[in-house]
């Protein structure tokens, strides 16, 4: 059964997102994007700031089962995750998702899309609201993501945000409230980017 709720209202976008498709010319429905794109911050430094602290702390922070230094082959005893090289998203699950959904209404999905709505939503809430809905559009063999993947949704989400909000106040960032977790998820994504993937 699908989550109605989901989180930060994500089910909600998708279904405005679906009965707006419906209204659309032919013409634009061919690049149909299958998944929301999420809010990023402006200032990128801030951005950067923010993802290095949820990936790097000490308790759930995203290092504690990927990979700390991943430009090569994961380090024995590091990472949960050994499958997964941060700097190599060819070998992110992700990646093997991605070929595997084949659309049959013209819609579009990308590993980065896939990635980043899994930072966003955990593997527990993408794997309920997710994988239904790519499976309307879609063919293929469907992949679930290991449980364990909890993106941005440690146990000290709470705290996480409040640290963050005080983050943006410092700087005069205007912001919805419903924007908050999307500017944690895209900031972690472009942390890993710039630190791992710019390495290789």
């Amino acid at each position: 059964m699908i989550n109605i709720t989901g989180r930060g209202g994500y089910l909600f976008r998708i279904i405005t997102a679906v009965i707006f498709s419906f209204i659309l010319p032919n013409t634009v429905m061919a690049q149909t994007q299958l998944l929301p794109e999420y809010k990023i911050l402006e200032d990128k430094s801030l951005a950067l700031e923010i993802g290095e602290m949820l990936f790097t702390q000490p308790s759930e922070g995203c290092w504690t089962c990927h990979v700390a230094n991943s430009t090569t082959e994961p380090e024995a005893g590091l990472t949960k995750n050994v499958g997964s090289v941060l700097g190599d998203p060819t070998t992110w699950t992700s990646h093997k998702i991605t070929p595997n959904y084949l659309p049959t209404d013209g819609s579009v999905l990308n590993q980065r899309q896939i990635a980043l709505s899994l930072i966003r939503l955990g593997a527990s809430d993408w794997n309920d609201t997710i994988v239904p809905l790519i499976r309307q559009s879609t063919t293929g063999d469907v992949l679930f993501f290991d449980d364990r993947m909890i993106g941005i949704h440690s146990k000290y989400l709470k705290k996480n945000s409040k640290t963050i909000i005080r983050m943006l106040a410092q700087k005069k960032v205007k912001f919805k409230s419903s924007d908050l977790l999307d500017y944690m998820a895209t900031s972690v994504f472009l942390y890993i980017e710039e630190t791992f993937q710019q390495k290789k």
